[in-house]
């Protein structure tokens, strides 16, 4: 099922260029949904520097927020239903 969320996500940033500014991640490590939210952690340029952010799609313009910074190594994000 994630598989099909990456092409989708894919097909939507090469597709519709006014959500294509969001991405300057060059290391996604995962991502999840939530609605019409994305969430994923990156790795950043160095091993302390990756981050948790967020894209809501139901904006007008969807920007990245970072929520968390300066995670050593991120490598997973998970959503828990019940929160």
């Amino acid at each position: 099922m994630k598989y099909i969320y990456l092409v989708l996500c894919c097909i939507t940033l090469s597709v519709n260029a006014q959500i294509s500014n969001f991405w300057s991640v060059n290391t996604p490590q995962d991502f999840t949904f939530d609605g019409d939210i994305i969430y994923y952690v990156a790795q950043g340029s160095s091993p302390t520097s990756g981050f948790v952010a967020k894209v809501d799609f139901s904006a007008s313009t969807p920007t990245a927020v970072n929520l968390v910074e300066n995670i050593t190594y991120p490598r997973a994000i998970a959503i828990d239903a019940n929160f």
